[in-house]
């Protein structure tokens, strides 16, 4: 299982979703472009000790992502649509 963030504005979710990784071993996948510089203040506060313990990577696009990961099962959510 891998965890996958697509184009993250917020650094505070990012660090979140870092800590959850580190805790359970479980990799982070982040597609971006960001909506922050990856040096973000408000990501190192919110990732603390855990952020340098997650297995992150950064992928340019959702292409990228989708080329080095050959996904077999892939489960979607999002805020955005009613479905």
């Amino acid at each position: 299982m891998r965890v996958a963030l697509y184009q993250p504005d917020i650094p505070q979710n990012l660090g979140t979703i870092l800590r959850l990784g580190a805790c359970l071993a479980v990799p982070i996948d982040v597609i971006g472009p960001t909506g922050f510089p990856a040096g973000d203040r408000g990501l190192k506060r919110a990732g603390m000790d855990y952020a340098d313990r997650a297995a992150m990577t950064q992928h340019e696009s959702w292409g990228v992502f989708f080329s080095a990961n050959r996904v077999v099962r892939l489960i979607l959510i999002t805020t955005k649509a009613t479905t």
